[in-house]
């Protein structure tokens, strides 16, 4: 394999991009679960839940056709020839990433009476409507995937996001047209919609020709998306199970009240790793898969990790600073209690981020088992020492256990990275981490302590923006004004 060759800047502009396009799903969804609520309300909002995580759970398999195998493909396919292959090898992945989605929504259709002890006649039809929209959805992204691993951020990412915008607005109109079929309805309409946009603008900026999905599906690349599929399922599974033992825990302590503070601090939470981490997935994963040798991957894990700190710090302690005013802004003013969790999980995240940045060349280089075991056991440590810490502590008992779940996966994450690449995080990155969890700790209890505290945290990480990666962005841009 050769290594890829990206534009200067690329990475700032994926960062971005990918900020903003998760910004623009995670608004889409917001908006379509308030129209889910209002139309449909409690009972509808739950057997929408249980269609999608009924979907979600069948088509494990097909989450890593469009996510590390094409990915792998796409890399191969671009080292091994020009153009042309690359685009025969995306149409190829289509359709086999669509043969795969299918069988799963065939699946849901089936068993989603039984499963959920619905009546087939109250559910077979938006089943069926929500299949055939993971399909369409399916298919686009190994477009948007396409684009993106081939360097060009801004279609790949704009197609992303209008992707969200179409199934936002006809999701609310199908919902209020025709009830809980129109809500799945206006998700695949969206799909087939942006997947033939995606299609025009791979044309556009790729190779002319055909992109609709290839006559054939690859056998190898099943096979290998497959592989990389339980390896999903098994990290996701046991931090799914982790989830709903520290749902039991804190529904034992304090209700089902404690059990809503804690998902508002979880999903605000998910949202800024998602944020942080979408751009540089989508810059470094072709890379780690691309390294030619040992030293190469050495050098893409070192800029990942440069950037991460130069870059992630400002946010991280920007969104402990700021936790407290904007989770009553997303939520409501009930939903305060939930910022000391929110802080000590952002706490973690420093650790879980530096720790991505040593188990994701695991997966992009075949080593599927020590990836697997590093995920796994973050989970596992999580879900046990919530449960020990939930009753004396309530909800801070999962903030600290997320800190030591983190701070232990990091360090296993580098010693599993070093036995199987060679390539390792430096100790000069572990102890900035290091230094960074102690000054967001620090905004935190500042934050929590004075009214105006937010004021102090925010201050800090303009500054530490200003004077480190951000500060030399701005001047370098300055300068080439000038």
């Amino acid at each position: 394999m050769t290594a890829l060759k990206v534009e200067k800047g690329s990475l700032a502009s994926a960062t971005v991009l990918g900020a903003v396009a998760t910004g623009v799903t995670a608004v889409s969804a917001l908006v379509r679960a308030k129209a889910s609520a209002v139309v449909l309300g409690v009972a509808g909002v739950g057997l929408v839940a249980e269609i999608q995580q009924l979907i979600a759970l069948l088509s494990v398999p097909t989450t890593a056709l469009t996510g590390a195998a094409l990915t792998r493909r796409l890399v191969d396919a671009r080292a091994r020839g020009g153009a042309e292959v690359y685009r025969e090898s995306a149409r190829q992945s289509a359709m086999t990433t669509v043969v795969f989605t299918a069988l799963a929504a065939v699946a849901v259709v089936l068993l989603a009476p039984w499963l959920l002890s619905v009546p087939a006649a109250q559910v077979s039809a938006p089943a069926a409507l929500a299949g055939s929209a993971a399909v369409a959805t399916a298919m686009l992204g190994v477009y948007t995937q396409s684009l993106v691993v081939h360097g060009d951020f801004k279609r790949g990412y704009f197609a992303t996001s209008l992707n969200a915008i179409l199934a936002a607005s006809f999701a609310v109109a199908g919902v209020v047209l025709w009830g809980l079929p129109g809500l799945f309805a206006g998700l695949l309409v969206a799909a087939l919609l942006v997947g033939g946009v995606a299609m025009r603008l791979a044309r556009a900026s790729i190779s002319p020709g055909r992109w609709s999905p290839a006559a054939s599906v690859d056998v190898s690349f099943a096979r290998s998306a497959v592989r990389f599929g339980g390896a999903s399922l098994a990290s996701g599974l046991v931090l799914q199970l982790a989830l709903s033992a520290i749902r039991y825990g804190l529904l034992r302590r304090g209700g089902h009240e404690l059990n809503g503070l804690f998902q508002a601090a979880w999903s605000m939470d998910s949202l800024l790793v998602g944020t942080l981490t979408t751009g540089l997935s989508a810059y470094f994963f072709p890379r780690f898969a691309a390294a030619e040798n040992a030293a190469a991957l050495q050098g893409e894990v070192d800029a990942a990790a440069r950037f991460l700190l130069g870059f992630g710090a400002p946010v991280l302690l920007a969104f402990a600073a700021l936790r407290g005013v904007v989770l009553p802004v997303i939520y409501s003013s009930d939903f305060h209690p939930a910022s000391g969790l929110l802080g000590l999980l952002v706490v973690g995240d420093v650790f879980r981020l530096l720790g991505w940045v040593a188990a994701g060349p695991l997966l992009y280089r075949n080593e599927v088992r020590a990836f697997v075991i590093a995920d796994v056991s973050a989970a596992v440590i999580l879900g046990s020492v919530s449960l020990a810490l939930i009753e004396p502590l309530g909800l801070l008992g999962v903030g600290v256990a997320q800190v030591v779940a983190y701070a232990a996966y990091l360090p296993l994450a580098r010693r599993l990275l070093r036995s199987t690449t060679q390539a390792v995080l430096g100790v000069g990155v572990v102890l900035k981490g290091l230094a960074l969890a102690g000054a967001v700790l620090v905004v935190v209890v500042v934050a929590d302590a004075h009214p105006l505290g937010w004021v102090v945290g925010a201050l800090a990480a303009a500054g530490v923006f200003l004077g480190g990666a951000g500060g030399r962005a701005l001047v370098d841009r300055y300068r080439r004004l000038q």
